[in-house]
């Protein structure tokens, strides 16, 4: 990895790099990464709490349309420069981010569960993060143990005094 920090000391270069055939080749990057520091405006909500919270039930209302492929459904619950945004995609683009919502969010009750046991809401202004982080542990039969992790992100943001998806 090449990683060189920018003037501003608040944000950096990286690029990953592999030797092949006696060359270096740029694998991923680059890519500008802000390291500002980011001051939370509101006590994060976890668990539980996330789901009594506007925008756990609006992730959930999120999930339910997209696990039922109701797109154009979905697409009401996002904010207005949100929509604005898909709205100027390519219909190719737009199904390919359907294809993502839909292989990266769990159906809702699935994802309640992942809330209660994982879930937290992080908010900075008017912009707000719903994390949901899974971490199992599972005994194998010759006595040693399999760990995996996995961890997904929603983003919101105000509009009009609702909280949307971004």
């Amino acid at each position: 990895m090449l990683r060189t920090a920018a003037a501003d000391g608040n944000s950096a270069i990286m690029a990953f790099l592999v030797l092949e055939g006696g060359k270096w080749k740029v694998t991923a990057g680059p890519k500008t990464v802000d390291t500002t520091p980011v001051e939370e405006t509101a006590p994060p909500i976890a668990g539980a709490a996330v789901l009594e919270h506007e925008i756990g039930k609006a992730a959930l209302a999120f999930a339910k349309e997209i696990a039922a492929g109701k797109f154009a459904a979905a697409d009401a619950l996002r904010s207005g420069p949100a929509r604005a945004e898909r709205a100027a995609e390519s219909a190719k683009e737009r199904q390919e981010s359907d294809a993502y919502w839909k292989s990266t969010l769990p159906a809702p009750a699935v994802l309640a569960d992942q809330i209660r046991s994982g879930g937290k809401i992080t908010f900075v202004g008017e912009k707000a993060y719903l994390s949901v982080s899974q971490n199992v542990v599972t005994p194998n039969a010759d006595g040693s143990t399999s760990y995996s992790s996995s961890s997904m992100s929603v983003p919101f943001e105000l509009d009009n005094g609702k909280w949307r998806v971004a």
